[in-house]
């Protein structure tokens, strides 16, 4: 989902950690909460979170990325795929709670 498209659906968030770039006149997004963990996987924090769904900066391209609400343990609500890359590919991200 581009940056445009969620500001639409009016979803309360907190910008402070957001960094906007311009990418092929696309506004693509970085959140500086993002980092890899010393396995290198990203663990990443929501934007939002809003009717069982989750929203999250994907460290991978820059777009909003939706994720059913599932609690995975105390800290995490789990690992999710990166809906920009191929299932093939192995790559995932922790979504960590706030």
């Amino acid at each position: 989902m581009r940056f445009t498209e969620f500001k639409e659906l009016n979803i309360k968030y907190d910008e402070k950690y957001i960094t906007r770039y311009k990418e092929k006149r696309v506004i693509k997004l970085k959140d500086s909460r993002s980092k890899l963990n010393k396995n290198g996987i990203y663990e990443v924090y929501p934007l939002a979170i809003d009717y069982g769904q989750i929203y999250v900066v994907c460290p991978f391209c820059g777009n909003i990325h939706i994720h059913g609400l599932i609690e995975d343990s105390d800290n995490s609500y789990g690992g999710r795929h990166p809906l920009c890359l191929e299932r093939r590919n192995n790559t995932t991200y922790y979504i960590q709670k706030i």
